[in-house]
């Protein structure tokens, strides 16, 4: 099972220009990467700030990146409106039928989708797409809470998305962070303690070889130096070997001000 995580930004047309084409190439070159030798498609397809996905102004967007991943059931979030009447909004792709789907609408910050599908390889599993606060790791610490909550009913699980946290285990050096960064690792602590595991841990690469964010797309210039703030968590399903990685092609850097994140679960 290939999964994989993306903050598209805005919708990949409100700030930044429209970036839409570039979102599609990127996507698709995904979707056709190869490992060891054979095809890997996408499976489960994750999108943040997802902005007007569910109206008629990036309908078709949508839809365009549905045929370019082949994924017939999708579901998009009902976020809350921001500044400017904006509305970050999450939506899943997904090979597989759709069984529950859960909607944390008004209960996160920017969104939250919690989907069960159920698999031949794998069985039941809850897969949970989320884009917590920008805004501190206290509200973070939150949402966290009612995330963690709602999974309690699920054997397997993974957990994706755009965190805006840090992991201790990335060996940040507070002098060379950026400012305006909040230098807290609580969020991810505790997802630790937790049980859940970071399929991207860094197992000695550096902390550019890491990076999430920001692309140099990026124009928030509060933020320019290396972080890894996107994840796919996963629990239960440990035993089976993963191999994960970060796009960081010159078509991600002309995307967003995120790099898409993958992995594979086999």
């Amino acid at each position: 099972m290939k999964i994989c995580s993306y903050n598209i930004l805005t919708g990949a047309n409100i700030r930044c220009g429209d970036r839409r084409r570039h979102i599609l190439e990127v996507i698709s070159d995904l979707n056709k990467q190869e490992i060891d030798g054979k095809e890997s498609p996408i499976d489960i397809l994750v999108l943040q700030e997802a902005n007007d996905f569910d109206s008629k102004e990036n309908e078709a967007f949508m839809k365009q990146i549905q045929e370019r991943v082949w994924l017939e059931h999708t579901h998009v979030s009902s976020a809350k409106v921001w500044e400017g009447n904006l509305r970050y909004n999450t939506v899943i792709y997904s090979r597989w039928p759709i069984l529950e789907i859960h909607d944390f609408h008004n209960e996160l910050s920017n969104a939250g989708l919690c989907m069960v599908i159920d698999t031949k390889e794998f069985g039941k599993i809850g897969i949970l797409a989320i884009h917590l606060s920008h805004i501190s790791e206290d509200i973070r610490l939150k949402e966290l809470g009612i995330i963690i909550h709602y999974m309690e009913q699920f054997d397997k699980k993974i957990i994706l998305g755009d965190f805006n946290s840090l992991t201790q285990e990335d060996g940040y050096i507070e002098e060379n962070m950026d400012s305006s960064v909040e230098k807290r690792f609580d969020v991810m602590s505790k997802f630790k303690k937790e049980g859940y595991l970071d399929t991207s841990i860094s197992n000695g690469q550096t902390l550019e070889q890491l990076r999430t964010y920001p692309t140099p797309t990026n124009d928030n210039h509060k933020f320019k130096e290396p972080t890894r703030i996107d994840y796919i968590l996963t629990k239960n399903l440990k035993t089976h070997s993963r191999v994960a990685g970060i796009d960081h092609s010159e078509e991600a850097k002309k995307a967003s001000d995120h790099y898409p994140i993958w992995t594979i679960i086999e």
